[in-house]
């Protein structure tokens, strides 16, 4: 036989077809309370917070898609798009239940292929890396949005990370964060006026 000893992480567990692992070999398990990852160094951390009754979850590339029954409504379904990395929801659609995904591709963005209750096949499509550093920096989230850049076409980078910088700086100098106002323009040199920082 096989000796060793068994670790309990967590007594909890999750609904059938509510568990999957991702692309980076995490095991992901669906509660009322959020999505969990499970690692053998890191034991179990927080994906995402999110509350309510899952139906079933599945990896798509660097995404989870999500089905929930929409509340109060026997009819509906929820399917979201949850970016692992970054721990943000990207889409959200309420479709006529059940929802079932059939399948999806990722090359320079993911394509989900979803089935709804009514037989009508739904594309969901990441929008560009642009887009999405874009709403980042509109809710004020600028670590997430540079950490979102590399993901942009390698042309396409340093400029956008230079605009976010500049976001970023003029935010904090507004809040009187001089400090972390400079250190943001610091990194715009090169892409912006110089007078603008100054």
């Amino acid at each position: 036989g096989v000796e060793g000893t068994v670790l309990v992480e967590d007594r909890v567990g999750a609904e059938k077809h509510c568990s999957c692992v991702n692309q980076r070999g995490e095991l992901a398990v669906c509660s009322d309370d959020g999505i969990f990852y499970y690692t053998i160094e890191d034991g179990r951390t927080v994906a995402v917070s999110m509350k309510g009754e899952k139906r079933a979850m599945e990896a798509c590339g660097e995404y989870m898609a999500i089905i929930s029954p929409v509340e109060g409504s026997p009819d509906g379904e929820c399917i979201t798009l949850v970016h692992v990395e970054q721990k943000i929801v990207a889409s959200r659609m309420t479709l006529a239940a059940p929802v079932k995904i059939l399948h999806f591709k990722q090359c320079d963005t993911i394509v989900v292929y979803v089935l709804d209750g009514t037989g009508t096949l739904h594309i969901l499509s990441e929008v560009s890396v642009r887009k999405q550093v874009d709403e980042l920096c509109r809710h004020n989230l600028f670590q997430q949005a540079l950490a979102m850049c590399p993901r942009a076409l390698e042309r396409d980078q340093e400029d956008l990370r230079a605009r976010v910088n500049l976001e970023y700086g003029d935010y904090s100098f507004d809040r009187r964060d001089f400090d972390s106002a400079t250190d943001a323009y610091i990194n715009t040199i090169g892409m912006i006026e110089t007078s603008h920082a100054i």
